[in-house]
């Protein structure tokens, strides 16, 4: 019964945009639209229950907080080795484990990691559970290290917003 309650939210929803995209309410448009939406519906039937998107509004801010440093400190590191190291600025991409299953926090995760200058996901790889990440300026295996744990803590906090109730709280 949820399920079906959800599947009938998310056709009005998308009727309503598919009007607001038209910026008409007419019978043709809504006819026509209400098939597209059934097509889609029927298409793409939304995941289970448990993986529901949550927000969970503290660790949101945190995870504003660390994007926002994160992304500050890779600027500069980045702007410091083009003007000192110039074309000699050495790259690398390496394997980084999923900590999630989950598609909308590995994609979140994904996205904010490459939102950071000097790092780029290239792949997900969903059947092995790992990303490859091409990274900016590295120097040696340290730097490599340093990227794995910034994309295990980046992929921890993505899950602990955004992430089904029980598997947040696994990763505490």
């Amino acid at each position: 019964m949820r399920a079906l309650r959800r599947r009938w939210f998310t056709a009005a929803w998308l009727l309503l945009v598919w009007l607001a995209l038209w910026h008409a309410a007419d019978p043709a448009t809504v006819l026509f639209g209400a098939i597209v939406v059934v097509v889609i519906v029927a298409a793409f039937p939304v995941a289970a229950g448990e993986d529901r998107f949550v927000i969970r509004p503290w660790w949101l801010l945190v995870l504003a907080g660390f994007l926002l440093g994160d992304v500050a400190l890779s600027a500069v590191r980045v702007g410091r080795d083009a003007v000192l190291l110039g074309f000699r600025v050495r790259a690398a991409i390496i394997e980084v484990e999923l900590i999630s299953g989950v598609d909308h926090v590995v994609t979140l995760a994904a996205n904010l990691l490459t939102l950071s200058p000097g790092t780029f996901v290239v792949d997900i790889d969903r059947t092995r559970g790992v990303c490859y990440v091409y990274v900016l300026g590295v120097r040696g295996d340290d730097d490599l290290d340093k990227v794995r744990k910034l994309s295990h803590r980046m992929q921890r906090l993505v899950l602990l917003t955004f992430g089904p109730p029980r598997r947040a709280e696994s990763t505490s």
